[in-house]
């Protein structure tokens, strides 16, 4: 669009600003996530269900905590909590694809 014209529809963007440190590897799938050699970092083998389940999050370190980042685990790149998702299930909210996580 041209500078000072505003697009005829709007449209938002969701920041999420809180990273926790809740992956716990030890109790995740064998095989369900690789470890990044260039940062150290982890991430999930792949981005389908199979991968996505097998990753376990500490309950601790994410109690009261809706929606996040993860500072280890960076694929998946969000995270929510099952409050938040039952929540807008209820509200009739659509969400975007996931899967459930394993307590760790």
């Amino acid at each position: 669009m041209p500078k000072g014209v505003e697009y005829p529809e709007s449209y938002h963007v969701l920041v999420i600003g809180r990273f926790l440190d809740a992956f716990v590897p030890e109790k995740s799938a064998e095989g369900a996530w690789k470890r990044l050699e260039l940062s150290g970092r982890y991430s999930s083998r792949l981005p389908d269900k199979k991968y996505i389940e097998g990753l376990a999050v500490s309950a601790e370190a994410t109690a009261g905590a809706h929606l996040w980042r993860d500072r280890q685990l960076i694929d998946p790149e969000m995270y929510l909590s099952d409050d938040l998702h039952n929540a807008a299930k209820e509200a009739g909210l659509r969400l975007p694809k996931h899967f459930k996580m394993k307590p760790g």
